[in-house]
């Protein structure tokens, strides 16, 4: 009788520490579902970006929350594009995350670039992230105006040269010339697409004429501002004199004065040969550069560039990808690596259609390899 006492006693209690378990499981799991992860808002957010940087503006609504969609979403048709973005800061505040997002806008038929800084709130609502506020301030636009790139700080009414033809050098050296025996012609016809950097510091810059397309870096001097000589200085203008032949009027003249431009240094990248410049991109510690242009009678392909030596880094896409069979096509930056697509040129042969598909380029390594 004791023994079937002692048995009965012993499953009640196994029956409850069960249950206890079991109970204790469900709410782990239920804190679990409605603790806010960090890290999954962080992919929503770089999804998000993602549509919008390809344009996919329906897939980007998806991420909105109701709130958000109620208060009307259409957005304004505009010939310039995402080309890249960097998340600069990011705060956890109980069940929400708020990004600060450095976003490059610009467009390779325009002389203009802009950098916005975009607040992107998302919250865990019922068990789902979702974006619920998003707001933006203007940082710098840098634009072509008259003969020279001028800059705009945030929402100042006045603007500042950066750079005029006067500033580009008239002559540097192709990367193709490994030797650096010749230097070559700048074209310096008209201003090309430009691109600003993160820290608005840099600003990538092309010039070109019918043939050739030049790459160069300007960096900006923050500490100073555009100012007009009070008669002490021409900036480099010429001065001329009225009268001549003994008969004018002594001690008359008139002095143009020249702007002073922002830009305190100019590093020629390179000398691109019957190219034409489609896309421009710092990497997100603006380590590098990359240049996306297509070589004519051929197809697109990529350089990228030291940005403080200017010279091609330890890989070759021209090499590796030959733009006569394959195009070369910029993605994106992450953090150390860059990525591209390669898409084969029709009629190309078995090789071409092996190297097709989207790849990575190391940029610590500089090797490459195909996801």
């Amino acid at each position: 009788m004791k023994r079937i006492l002692t048995l009965v006693i012993a499953a009640i209690i196994m029956v409850n520490f069960t249950g206890c378990k079991g109970q204790s499981s469900n709410e782990a799991a239920e804190k679990n579902r409605e603790s806010f992860d960090i890290n999954i808002a962080t992919n929503i957010l770089n999804a998000y970006m993602g549509y919008l940087k390809n344009e996919d503006i329906e897939r980007g609504k998806e991420l909105y929350s109701k709130e958000l969609i109620e208060k009307g979403v259409e957005p304004y048709p505009t010939n310039l594009k995402i080309i890249g973005y960097k998340i600069d800061e990011v705060n956890e505040v109980g069940r929400s995350g708020i990004f600060k997002v450095k976003i490059v806008r610009g467009a390779p038929d325009k002389v203009i670039s802009i950098l916005d800084n975009y607040h992107i709130k998302i919250e865990l609502v019922d068990n789902e992230y979702r974006i619920t506020e998003i707001s933006t301030e203007p940082e710098k636009e840098v634009f072509l105006e008259g003969e020279g790139i001028r800059l705009k700080d945030q929402n100042s009414v006045s603007s500042n040269l950066v750079v005029d033809m006067a500033g580009i050098p008239f002559y540097a050296y192709p990367k193709n010339d490994a030797a650096m025996i010749n230097k070559a012609p700048v074209p310096k016809k008209s201003f090309g697409m430009i691109i600003l950097g993160y820290d608005g510091e840099k600003i990538a810059i092309t010039t070109k004429d019918e043939n050739n397309t030049y790459i160069a870096i300007v960096k900006i001097d923050e500490t100073g501002t555009a100012q007009s000589s009070n008669g002490d200085s021409t900036g480099g203008s010429g001065s001329s004199e009225s009268g001549g032949g003994g008969g004018g009027k002594a001690g008359g003249s008139n002095t143009i004065i020249k702007e002073s431009p922002m830009g305190k240094e100019i590093a020629s990248l390179d000398i691109l040969q019957k190219a034409t410049i489609e896309n421009l991109a710092f990497s997100l510690e603006e380590k590098v550069i990359m240049a996306q242009f297509k070589i004519d009678g051929k197809n697109t392909t990529m350089r990228v560039y030291d940005v403080e030596s200017g010279d091609i880094v330890d890989f070759k896409f021209e090499e590796k990808f030959p733009p006569d069979k394959v195009d070369v096509i910029f993605s994106s930056f992450d953090k150390e690596v860059l990525n591209f697509e390669v898409r084969e040129k029709e009629g190309s042969d078995k090789d071409a259609s092996e190297l097709s598909g989207k790849w990575q380029l190391d940029l610590k390594k500089f090797q490459v390899r195909k996801l």
